[in-house]
């Protein structure tokens, strides 16, 4: 039998999971709080030491599946899931970035992104924005404490298309993290790792 296709892999998933009761699709569990048969039950759960939920603002099934589903998409280890795009950013920057950092991103940018961007300049955190279509550019704004290369994969609103594999190469040269926003064309369509990223 031939590999499944990209839409043809993510419309079965649901069943190849086997989702609880035999439903087609996974049920969404709106629940915020999860009840244990004892104390040391839940908090087992809350220390880690045990697989369960125990308050959904932290994790629900919903979200598990959703992460789940995201990872398998990308063809990635693992994914975490936030309420929106933005808090993805800021978490991912804020996780690999320090203070005398620098980043280089593209000029071309969800305006959300560039606020949040000359905000980093606040705490420290050095930011260059160059046009992201010729890497010459990028390579020419990299400096000694250079960590993180920043692009959109097709910039929103203005849909210019950054040179990708050629600053993935460029990243991988340079030993830099090398972060793609995939929001305007989705996994369907480009898969960032495939550039280095």
């Amino acid at each position: 039998m031939a590999k499944e296709g990209f839409n043809t892999s993510n419309l079965h998933s649901d069943r190849k999971d086997n989702p609880e009761h035999g439903v087609l699709h996974k049920a969404i569990h709106p629940s915020v709080a999860y009840g244990y048969e004892d104390a040391r039950h839940l908090a087992e759960v809350f220390q880690g030491k045990r697989a369960g939920y125990n308050y959904g603002r932290q994790l629900n099934p919903t979200v598990t599946a959703l992460q789940n589903r995201l990872t398998k998409m990308e063809d990635g280890v693992a994914s975490i899931g936030f309420a929106t795009g933005m808090a993805a950013i800021a978490s991912t920057m804020l996780s690999l970035l320090k203070k005398g950092d620098h980043i280089v991103s593209s000029t071309f940018l969800f305006g959300n992104t560039n606020s949040f961007f000359n905000t980093l300049v606040r705490l420290g955190i050095e930011v260059t924005f160059v046009d992201a279509t010729e890497v010459g550019l990028i390579e020419n704004a990299l400096q000694k404490n250079t960590r993180l290369v920043f692009v959109e994969t097709i910039a929103n609103p203005v849909t210019q298309v950054a040179d990708l594999k050629n600053i993935g190469d460029l990243c991988q040269i340079k030993n830099l993290i090398y972060c793609v926003d995939n929001t305007m064309t989705s996994p369907h369509l480009f898969s960032p790792k495939k550039v280095g990223a």
